[in-house]
C-alpha cells in the first residue's frame, strides 16, 4: 500500500524533504482548493486572477511579456523615426555623388544654397 508521500510527485518529496514545505500544508492546499479551476497555461496552480483565467504567477509572466512587447515596439517605433529623419536630412552631392547633411550658407544674408564640405560645390536645394 502507497503513502500520501509516495504519491506525490517528486519535486514535492524533494521540498518536503528539504524543509520548505510539509505534508499538511501540501494537504490543506489541495483541500482549499478542491473543485478550483487549474491554470491553463502551468496547469500547476489554481486560477487566481480572473481578468486573465491565470494563476499568479503566470499572470505575472504574461504582464511582464506584454510590457517587453511594448518596448519593443517602442525602439522600433524610436529607429524608425529616427531613420525617417536621418533620410530627410541627407543630401548627395551630384558632383562628388558624397552625401552629407546640408548646411545653409552664412554670409550675412539668409540662402536657399548648399555647400558639400568635400568638392565644396554648390548646389541649388
Amino acid at each position: 500500500m502507497t503513502t500520501d508521500f509516495e504519491r506525490l510527485p517528486v519535486s514535492l518529496q524533494q521540498a518536503i524533504a528539504r524543509g520548505d514545505v510539509t505534508l499538511e500544508e501540501i494537504e490543506q492546499l489541495v483541500v482549499d482548493n478542491r473543485g478550483a479551476e487549474i491554470c491553463p497555461k502551468c496547469g500547476r496552480r489554481p486560477v487566481t486572477q480572473r481578468s486573465t483565467g491565470l494563476c499568479e504567477a503566470c499572470h505575472y509572466l504574461a504582464l511582464a511579456q506584454v510590457w517587453r512587447d511594448r518596448q519593443d515596439t517602442r525602439a522600433a517605433k524610436q529607429e524608425y523615426y529616427r531613420e525617417r529623419e536621418r533620410g530627410k536630412r541627407i543630401v548627395v552631392c551630384e558632383v562628388c555623388k558624397t552625401p552629407y547633411a546640408p548646411r545653409l550658407e552664412s554670409q550675412g544674408r539668409k540662402s536657399d544654397r548648399q555647400i558639400c564640405p568635400k568638392c565644396r560645390n554648390r548646389e541649388e536645394s
